[in-house]
Parts: structure tokens; sequence; C-alpha cells
């Protein structure tokens, strides 16, 4: 092979990589470059709030907040920029059935040469009110959640950063497919939440706290520690923190390669093995339950 030859198949190679590199970025310098091909989409709605106890809402690829409104009726806005040929088709849906709203965001599926460029936000107000149901999905983007009130809040991003503040319901459950969990005031019966991979932060709330993540960090900060907590990281620490020493409060850690550490001074160790990775301590009378596993990853209970 000559030189010259070997030379032009480099470059090639080096061109195809770069354009790859372009066409499946939505968010980065694809998204820069194809901005003049881009339309703004800008779609409001407006639903009586009279009847709906529910709400569903499907929103796809994009980034979805839901709000408390300041009106009786549900306040809906879909904007932001797609490609300038799909900008046509973006359809936001509304259905009211029964005592439910359905909300979507349909988004054409594949563009020339599977490029999306898309850059939507859904914006949903609701009427302040105790809802039954509010559900919160999405395949690639962002949900953040603030000052609501249900009896069920279910979250679930597949691909994107969940946030809920300022939130109180019966059943609070939290999910993100590759992506951080973040929650700050929350007020529940039960927190449930899974992550596959991504950090958990839970700060200044109150409910009975279920959940794990595959790959990530666990931190709960909270006043007191008088609700059971169920905690486990695959592959990540756990850190959990308040800020006055429990009264009466059984820990028991399990740990694979990490090491639990308990640091209030009050503690009556059961058990503690001598590498750390299992230790079962008690606060008073012990009647809190806090259990936190481990894979690989270290357990501690500290001040907040």
């Amino acid at each position: 092979m000559s030189k010259g030859s070997g030379m032009g198949k480099l470059f090639i190679t080096a061109g195809l990589v770069i354009l790859l590199g372009v066409f499946i970025s939505e968010q980065g310098f694809a998204a820069n470059v194809f901005s003049w091909n881009t339309k703004t989409v800008d779609i409001e709605k407006t639903v009586k709030a009279e009847g709906i106890r529910s709400v569903n809402i499907d929103g796809g690829r994009t980034d979805v907040k839901v709000v408390r409104g300041h009106s009786e009726a549900i306040e809906i806005r879909l904007d932001g920029r797609v490609k300038r040929d799909a900008a046509d088709n973006i359809q936001l849906q509304a259905d009211p059935r029964r005592d439910t709203l359905e909300l979507k965001v349909e988004i054409p599926e594949r563009f020339p040469f599977g490029m999306s460029f898309s850059d939507l936000n859904l914006t949903v107000e609701l009427p302040e009110q105790v809802w039954e149901n509010v559900k919160v999905q999405t395949v690639s983007g962002d949900v953040d959640i603030e000052e609501l009130k249900g009896t069920n809040i279910d979250v679930h991003a597949n691909s994107g950063d969940v946030t809920a503040n300022d939130i109180e319901a019966g059943q609070v459950t939290l999910q993100a497919g590759s992506g951080n969990i973040e929650s700050n005031a929350f007020r529940a019966k039960n927190l449930t939440f899974h992550v596959g991979s991504g950090d958990v932060s839970l700060s200044g709330g109150q409910a009975i706290i279920k959940g794990e993540t595959s790959s990530g960090n666990i931190d709960v900060a909270v006043n007191e520690l008088d609700q059971d907590m169920d905690l486990k990281a695959g592959s990540g620490d756990v850190t959990v923190k308040t800020a006055n020493e429990p009264k009466s409060l059984t820990v028991q850690y399990n740990g694979g390669s990490g090491s639990g550490n308990i640091e209030w001074d009050n503690v009556t160790y059961k058990e503690k093995g001598e590498d750390g990775r299992t230790l079962k301590g008690v606060f008073g009378s012990g009647t809190t339950q806090l259990k936190v596993r481990t894979g690989s990853g270290n357990f501690t209970l500290g001040q907040d």
C-alpha cells in the first residue's frame, strides 16, 4: 500500500467518525450546527379541571415540568425547537377520559439520516387540589415536579433526571433508568425509588423510604430518623444523615466489599464485623428500622 493511499483512507475514516458524532448528538454540537434548519414550536392548550381527578403524562422525548398553577383550569404548553420538516407534525394530545386527563406529545420517530434534533419542553400547570393519581413518563427527557399534592405520584424517566420538590402524597414512586433523582421537602406515607445508573439525593422530607440503585450513590438527609428506611446500592455509597441523634433506631448493614460506620456515640453494637462489612447497632429501644446493603460501596450514618 502506498503512503498516499494509506493517508487517504485515514482521512476518510476520521471524516466518517466526525460525521457520525454530529448525527447522533441531539443536544450537543450537532444541535448547534443544524439549528439553522429548525423551527420554533409553541402550542398551548387549556382543559377544564372540573371532574378530572388524575393526570397521565407521556412526554416522550421532551423535558416535562409539572407544577401547581394559579387558575382553576389545567394549562398546558409545549415549546422549543425541532427540525423544520418535522415542526408541522408535532402533536400535543390532551384527551379527558372520564376522570383522567391523558396528555401525550407525539414526535415523528425518524427524520432523514435518523436525525431528530428536538429540544422541546412540556409544562403542565395543575390547579391546587389533592389529585388521585399524577403519572409522568419520558423516554428521553428530564422530569421536574413541584408543589403537588396527590394520593399517588409516579414518575419514570427512562433516560433523564427526576426532580421532585415540595410534594405531598400517600405513595411517591420515582424511577430513572439512566439519570439522577433528587427530592427535597417531600411528605409521604411511602417513598419508593429505583435507579439504574445515577445518584439519589433525598432531603428535608418525611416518609418510609425504600429504594435501590444499581450504579450510583444514595444520600438521605432528615431532621429526625423516626421512619423506616430500606436502602440498597449495587455499586455506590450510602450516606444517611440526621440533624438529631436517633432516639429509637435499629441499624443493620451488610456490605460486599464496603464497610459501615456509625458516627453517633450513643449506639449499642449487637454485631460488628472486624472488616466492617456487617454491623447491627441499636439506639434506645430500636423501634425504627434502618436497613442498608451495598455491593461495592460504603455506608455512613452521621450528623447533618
